[in-house]
């Protein structure tokens, strides 16, 4: 795995990885991949690839995303969505949105609108990629907050918003917190 920006005229922003994978007969889906992450070196006129650390990617399965726990209690109950346009649809936290097909839904009862745009660390870091309003959001990719996953709301806000994105990680997915764990 190297960087881009070792090409010139290229973001640094992303990785690129050189991997040829292979499922046959009778092997089986490998949950994790490491990879290591090297840097190119150009001194006293000679170049070199340094290794300078791994990374480990690990699948994560959209039944085992943090976006999808989040989510899952708000699948147990019967909400009733509030008639749009009784409400605004938010861009910021300040900002009502002039767009003409606003996605988001209230349901009554709700304590707010969490956008959280995508299940990888780099979308769901940033300042578009993860924020909550009072109201609802013109973006369809959020959730209600509601007392039935207000706990599990403020997990995901804290994991999106406690990881640093790098060239390296910004790819990999959030997993649903082990809730059986102590330290959960």
């Amino acid at each position: 795995m190297l960087n881009a920006g070792e090409f010139s005229d290229t973001a640094n922003t992303w990785p690129i990885t050189f991997a040829v994978y292979q499922l046959g007969t009778g092997c089986t889906d490998q949950p994790t991949n490491q990879f290591t992450i090297e840097q190119s070196d150009y001194s006293n006129g000679k170049a070199k690839v340094d290794v300078v650390g791994t990374h480990t990617m690990q699948k994560v399965y959209n039944n085992d995303a943090l976006s999808t726990w989040a989510r899952e209690p708000l699948k147990q109950g019967c909400f009733v969505k509030m008639v749009k346009g009784t409400y605004p649809q938010l861009s910021s936290a300040l900002n009502e949105s002039r767009g003409k097909k606003p996605r988001g839904w209230l349901h009554q009862g709700s304590l707010g609108y969490m956008v959280s745009n995508s299940n990888n660390i780099g979308e769901g870091t940033t300042n578009s990629g993860v924020w909550l309003v009072s109201g609802s959001a013109y973006k369809g990719n959020g959730f209600n907050v509601m007392p039935k996953n207000f706990d599990r709301a403020c997990v995901n806000f804290t994991a999106r918003r406690a990881i640093a994105p790098t060239w390296y990680n910004e790819q990999d997915n959030y997993h649903a917190p082990d809730t059986s764990n102590p330290k959960y």
